[in-house]
């Protein structure tokens, strides 16, 4: 065995001596984190909810009563219980009316006195119910609830939208998407039912803030919905016992299918079912607004994800999936065998069939949830990392078994390129949310070929067993695959999640020469970053090709000798640019090793970088799709200002006057704003940002962005918070706009790149 063999077989058995000591991990109960929190839950949980839910559309109300069945699980008598009922109402644009809060109490009703506030008085009234002053409400009980009592809580209330045509609100409760047709849209990520809050409720905001999320009960619940009969409804996570048509009005039953917190979609809508031997998909998609192929193509990919997730991770209880097409653009959203996706989905023409079909990652990934997420429910430290990594793992996995879309490879690429993959998942003090969906997934496949195949997806069944129905830690997880592989992993998640850089291998020099009717080749090969990866190492001899695989310890050089039939004319460290390693000059191969991607942005990134090697043909393709396949999903002139100017000045170089003013017209629309998509500085900046167009600190953001606009229009204006005076200076000189010479000193990189 050669000396590099002999290296890669004892990589699986390394403990990583680059990797940060044990104790550099973050305490769980350490007051930085505030994670003691997370394990613990709270004294009081509710056990069962019984709801009635009644629409006055006329009115944009829902009319809600909600019995909550409570258990005192702390050794104190409770005489008082904080519920979280909309607490921030103004910052989802709603009001909430609580008519009467009951006990429940030998088949009688005992008013219970209640108020209904912020914990601290805001200067000003009016911000009560805003993030930053939530309002409590707070129930006083006849009687204390003892240890290990159980009381029942009937909340009556109203919930009603300020203004049902406001577009501007993180979510749409009761949105009129065209005059007379409105949909009510209610999911976890507001509480539309009462919760009970911590005592700390501050504490746990902040620990939200940080993905640090609590250990949350799971409650059974019961449902009864009524509505117009015109309308229908899909409690997603919900089982339909049965309906009843009572008049003008539609009556439906429901009950969870799994512990937790029912999500529903009211609307004047198709029911839809698409079904393949026993499992079927139940759509609920507004009536007029979809094409029926989008929905049977649709209908058919999710089959073939759930039997590919089942396979792979277990079989849940249930095959039925519940898809409710939301048209006030709530996005992905997961539940139990279902998800709500956005109508632009089904709008799409000539999907065709699987496997030859469309992939729908955001579709794929909402349903990973039923395994990660919903069935097992993490919380603490690494809780995004359990969530959304397993999550789009499985996704990828999906798209590259099934559909052959590496999306592992898009996905490194992008994160090479943005200059993001050093960063760290696991900070002191908080979770990379946006990296758990990216590097968190791509740390699984590195844990993947590190493990292989069988014993990682093995210990990915068992944890999805052992933990179904259940809670689960970051270190629940990293304890199973020490159990199962009798190896201490640990030390690999402090260096992929906790640890900052990734390895930067460079080959320094090699030399072949013959050796007893053979050829050694000694390569000396550097790591220049951080941490380790086995990396694969191409030895070219003429039209042969021999792969090989090595390591090297971060800071160190290391020599590895190879014996070979002929003389190796080159050496390539991580040929195909797979490997989570490299330079800026790796990361950009990494982009252009890419063949071909639906991803917009990934198209606008690679067409940049085909503009730089000057092949702008290539350039105004891939530019030109990626605004294709945002306008598809936002419409005419809504993509992003980024790819409108990179593509305007690749036009002005290409000799293309009037299509690149055409282009740079709607870059300053989308920077400077339009009555369709109004901008501030601070929106203008996050795009450029995500378009590694402006780059640095804030003020040095400013000062590119002012570049941008001044080589483009020729004018001199200040920047302001709102861009006030150059959005003046945009509404007045709009219909004469000319390009000035100054735009040819741009290139669609940027300013003077």
């Amino acid at each position: 065995m050669s000396r590099c063999l002999k290296e890669t077989a004892a990589f699986s058995a390394l403990v990583f001596l680059f990797s940060l000591p044990l104790s550099a991990l973050p305490r769980e109960d350490s007051p930085q984190s505030l994670a003691a929190l997370t394990g613990l839950a709270p004294a009081l949980t509710i056990t069962n909810y019984d709801i009635s839910l009644r629409t006055a559309l006329e009115s944009d109300t829902l009319f809600i009563s909600a019995v909550c069945t409570i258990r005192n699980e702390s050794p104190e008598p409770v005489e008082q219980i904080d519920f979280d009922l909309f607490a921030r109402e103004r910052y989802y644009g709603v009001k909430v009316n609580v008519a009467k809060i009951v006990g429940l109490v030998n088949g009688r009703d005992d008013p219970l006195a209640f108020a209904r506030a912020s914990l601290t008085t805001p200067a000003d009234p009016a911000l009560e119910g805003s993030d930053e002053f939530p309002k409590i409400t707070r129930v006083s009980l006849s009687s204390p609830l003892k240890k290990g009592e159980a009381a029942s809580l009937q909340f009556e209330y109203t919930i009603t939208p300020v203004d049902s045509k406001r577009k501007d609100l993180p979510y749409r409760i009761i949105d009129e998407f065209s005059p007379g047709l409105k949909e009510i849209c209610l999911i976890t990520d507001f509480s539309w039912l009462p919760w009970i809050t911590w005592t700390d409720y501050e504490k746990v905001q902040m620990l939200d803030k940080s993905n640090f999320f609590t250990k949350m009960p799971r409650p059974a619940w019961r449902m009864v919905v009524r509505h117009p009969s015109s309308y229908q409804t899909l409690v997603v996570d919900g089982r339909l016992e049965k309906t009843i048509d009572s008049g003008n009005d539609t009556v439906s039953t429901w009950a969870c299918r799994t512990g937790g917190m029912p999500q529903l979609l009211i609307g004047r809508s198709d029911k839809i079912v698409v079904k393949d031997g026993s499992v079927s998909v139940v759509f609920l998609v507004a009536k007029g607004r979809y094409e029926p192929s989008a929905v049977e193509s649709m209908g058919r990919f999710l089959i073939r994800a759930f039997r590919f997730y089942s396979q792979l991770f277990g079989e849940l209880s249930g095959n039925e999936m519940h898809i409710a097409v939301s048209s006030a653009g709530m996005g992905g959203h997961g539940a139990f065998l279902g998800t709500f996706l956005d109508i632009q989905s089904f709008q799409k023409k000539n999907q065709g069939s699987p496997p030859e079909g469309t992939f729908d990652e955001t579709a794929a990934h909402e349903l990973a949830h039923s395994w990660f997420g919903i069935s097992i429910s993490s919380y603490g430290r690494g809780t995004k990392f359990l969530r959304e990594a397993f999550c789009n793992f499985a996704t990828w996995l999906f798209a590259k078994d099934v559909y052959q879309q590496d999306l592992f490879q898009d996905n490194l690429a992008y994160l090479f390129f943005r200059g993001t993959a050093k960063n760290r998942l696991f900070e002191d003090a908080s979770d990379n949310a946006n990296l758990a969906y990216t590097k968190g997934a791509l740390v699984l496949d590195i844990l993947r070929q590190e493990m292989g195949n069988e014993t990682f997806f093995r210990i990915l069944k068992l944890f999805a067993a052992k933990y179904k129905d259940a809670y689960v830690t970051f270190t629940d997880f990293v304890s199973l695959c020490n159990e199962i592989t009798m190896r201490d992993w640990m030390p690999f998640f402090i260096r992929w999640c906790y640890g900052e850089g990734y390895p930067v291998y460079h080959l320094q020099k090699f030399e072949s020469k013959p050796d007893h009717g053979q050829w050694k080749t000694a390569v000396i090969i550097r790591n220049d970053g951080k941490g380790i990866i086995l990396c694969p190492l191409a030895l070219v001899q003429g039209e042969h090709v021999r792969e090989e695989t090595f390591f090297v310890p971060e800071g160190e050089e290391k020599m590895m000798t190879y014996e070979t039939p002929d003389r190796v004319d080159q050496v390539m460290i991580d040929p195909r640019h797979r490997v989570f390693q490299g330079d800026q000059q790796e990361a950009r191969l990494k982009m252009l090793g890419i063949k071909e991607t639906s991803w917009a942005w990934m198209n606008y990134f690679m067409g940049v970088l085909y503009e730089e090697r000057g092949e702008r043909g290539k350039a105004l393709e891939l530019i030109s799709k990626a605004i294709a396949g945002h306008e598809e999903f936002l419409g005419p002139r809504m993509a992003s200002p980024a790819l409108y100017f990179s593509r305007g000045i690749l036009l002005l170089r290409m000799g293309e006057g009037d299509k690149a003013e055409n282009d740079l017209k709607f870059f300053l629309d989308g920077i400077l704003g339009t009555q369709k998509r109004p901008k501030d500085l601070a929106a203008a900046m996050r795009s450029l940002t995500y378009a590694v167009l402006v780059s640095g600190t804030d003020q040095e953001k400013q000062a590119q962005l002012l570049q941008f606009l001044t080589a483009v229009t020729g004018q001199k204006i200040s920047l302001d918070s709102e861009l006030s005076d150059w959005r003046t200076w945009w509404e007045a000189n709009r219909s004469v706009f000319k390009l000035p010479q100054s735009a040819y000193s741009l290139s669609p990189k940027g300013f003077g790149k």
